[in-house]
């Protein structure tokens, strides 16, 4: 009796090695074939991708420039200048002018079809928030006339910012 329990066990044990040995040759060719279609498929990609590599959009980095250029305009509004430094002005205005350049870009590379209005309206808004702020505040001095030529030089910034990014290689 010992004996036939002995063999049966032993016929048992024999057919789960071979069910083990099934499973795992299975494993290893579902392995391989995954790594020859991964191979073929990366294949396909490169011949794909050098012969029509696909060209980065202007205005990578132009949110973060926009948001680096408002912060720069609102230190530049609170910090005390030199009167007699007449290229402080000139700066002032540049910023702008980079406000609405960067912003436009930003909006023409998510896809806003209204990418110029939002740039010119952004950076007028950005004026007019900090010339109320200043006139608020009576130890800042007012000055509109700078608010108002910051206009142009925001508009200008806008239309040089659709311009970069019409013009730019596809």
């Amino acid at each position: 009796m010992n004996r036939q329990m002995r063999r049966v066990q032993e016929k048992a044990e024999k057919k789960q090695e071979k069910e083990k040995q099934r499973t795992k040759a299975n494993r290893i060719s579902k392995r391989v074939q995954k790594r020859e279609k991964r191979s073929e498929s990366k294949q396909k990609n490169t011949k794909t991708q050098s012969s029509a590599r696909p060209a980065r959009e202007p205005g990578r980095f132009a949110r973060t420039f926009t948001i680096i250029t408002a912060v720069f305009i609102m230190l530049q509004s609170v910090l005390p200048t030199d009167d007699q430094a007449s290229y402080a002005i000139y700066v002032a205005l540049a910023y702008y002018g980079l406000f609405g350049y960067f912003l436009t870009l930003w909006m023409k590379r998510n896809k806003n079809p209204q990418a110029l209005f939002v740039g010119i309206t952004g950076g007028v808004m950005l004026a007019l928030g900090i010339g109320v702020a200043k006139q608020v505040q009576p130890e800042l001095p007012a000055d509109w006339l700078f608010v108002l030529y910051t206009v142009p030089i925001t508009v200008l910034g806008a239309f040089l910012g659709q311009l970069t990014y019409d013009r730019a290689p596809r």
